[in-house]
């Protein structure tokens, strides 16, 4: 699948676009701008619409569409946010409603109505469609899609394809930075980057490395010293030191770790993972240490935002967006249907049905997976109904509002689990002995860390004889905001 600076890159190779302008412009949007909230919840303010040529944007929209990079949502929100005139207008609409299969008039008609929502409002634009038009679109009637991995849902845009042609085809910077906002999915995509490195690439590289910065509560990340971000940093290079066996480089000074570590690293190829970075700026404070490190070993790096500044240019940026409705149909169907935890209601739904989850969950892939598990265990159509005031909020309430959902139905034993993992410092998880030790009642124990894995609040590690329980970072940040007993509505961060 193309992305839209290769779309556009194309076209304007193919002399099918004669203007640079619209190149600009679409290519600002779509890198901020597809999907629709990212735009929505951190650009809004800062982008200023520009006349562009109609016939060059119907061009770039009808590619987009056909290359399945823009929805008519996303589509329809580029031009709202484009100046142009009412005699435009029609005539973009009227070029749009032959691309998506519409009768004439639908868009303007539903532009009318769109006209009157609030400015901040969730602005899914298909909802004031003609009910027909609006059944033709999301596909009500059509057959389930067939099976799908994990893999297949999480990366849209083949991103561990695109990661790792770039490492092997050695394109440019050793540094690469996956971004996104929590729970968007980039632990996942490294993840699978490395088990497809591990068995398709073993002779390429030394060793593939894995290092977690441990995750901060909001409030702390806020009030971190420079003392406390270097420690962390000296943390950061003490488990590096000891997966590449050199363990007695741990008590040496930063300085000397990294030269030590050059000495490795600048032989054969690594691939090193960092990663958890919570902001840019944690990057920044890193990247000094990583810059020396890198080439021939390569650096994957997870970020919780997008690079803006200098350093950008000496980091290759692969940024991961939100599912877009089909894909959250398919995960969701997906989710629904894993064995021994299937809910028929939702895995044989038709679109109608998976597009509240949408709407809900607006194609986050951690709200998908919570939102799911509450439906395990209460009625599935309730659990939704109860969600539905969540639509139009921004990322951090949509959150704050499924996770209040999942703890309000959870059993006492399950919070108490639960707690346990937000009142610790570390996010490396909890071993089952632990537990069961903090735990006197075993059956209680096991029962409540059932639940939570249903509802997909706890994730469990068997391959070593001690099972170890972690949980998400997200929930790890909600069950805080729980036990500081911060009132609800309050603002949560990712």
């Amino acid at each position: 699948m193309e992305t839209v600076p290769e779309v556009m890159n194309r076209l304007l190779a193919s002399k099918q676009l004669k203007s640079t302008q619209v190149h600009r412009q679409i290519e600002k949007l779509g890198r901020i701008f597809l999907p629709y909230t990212l735009f929505r919840d951190h650009w809004f303010d800062k982008f200023t619409p520009t006349k562009i040529d109609v016939d060059e944007l119907i061009i770039v929209l009808e590619s987009l569409h056909n290359f399945q990079t823009c929805e008519i949502d996303d589509a329809f929100l580029i031009i709202s946010h484009l100046a142009f005139s009412s005699t435009q207008l029609k005539e973009v609409f009227e070029k749009m409603e032959g691309i998506f299969g519409m009768e004439s008039g639908d868009l303007s008609v539903a532009y009318e109505k769109f006209l009157d929502l609030p400015r901040n409002d969730n602005m899914h634009f298909s909802k004031y469609l003609p009910v027909a038009t609006y059944t033709q679109l999301w596909g009500l009637e059509e057959s389930k899609v067939g099976e799908c991995n994990d893999e297949e849902i999480i990366s849209s845009a083949s991103l561990s394809t695109q990661v790792i042609n770039y490492i092997i085809q050695q394109k440019g910077s050793y540094i690469i930075n996956i971004e996104g906002i929590g729970g968007i999915g980039k632990t996942s995509a490294v993840h699978k980057i490395m088990v497809r490195l591990g068995k398709e690439y073993r002779d390429v590289f030394s060793k593939l490395c894995w290092v977690r910065i441990d995750s901060l509560d909001p409030i702390q990340w806020k009030t971190i010293s420079p003392i406390e971000m270097e420690q962390r940093i000296e943390r950061t290079f003490n488990a590096l030191c000891d997966q590449v066996g050199l363990s007695d480089a741990v008590r040496l000074p930063l300085s000397r770790k990294i030269i030590k570590l050059q000495e490795v690293f600048k032989m054969k190829p690594y691939i090193v993972v960092i990663d958890n970075l919570q902001s840019p700026s944690d990057l920044e404070e890193l990247s000094p240490y990583i810059r020396p490190l890198a080439n021939p070993t390569w650096f994957i790096l997870t970020c919780r935002g997008t690079l803006l500044n200098r350093i950008s240019l000496e980091f290759k940026p692969f940024q991961i967006y939100p599912l877009n409705c089909n894909d959250t149909v398919r995960m969701s169907r997906y989710e629904a249907g894993l064995p021994d935890e299937e809910i028929p209601q939702i895995r044989d739904a038709g679109r109608g049905t998976l597009y509240e989850i949408y709407e809900v969950t607006r194609g986050h892939p951690q709200a998908i997976k919570v939102l799911i598990g509450q439906m395990r265990l209460v009625d599935p159509m309730t659990a939704l109904q109860n969600l539905a005031q969540g639509i139009g909020l921004d990322v951090g309430n949509m959150y704050l509002n499924i996770y209040e959902g999942a703890w309000g139905a959870l059993s006492p034993i399950a919070k108490q689990i639960l707690r346990k993992f937000g009142a610790g410092s570390s996010d490396e998880g909890i071993l089952a002995s632990t537990l069961k030790q903090v735990f006197n009642n075993n059956q209680e124990l096991t029962e409540g860390l059932q639940e939570l894995y249903q509802r997909k609040l706890i994730m469990v590690d068997r391959l070593g004889t001690d099972p170890l329980y972690s949980v998400h970072q997200i929930t790890r940040n909600y069950v805080r905001l729980v036990i500081q007993k911060v009132g609800n509505g309050g603002a949560f961060e990712l």
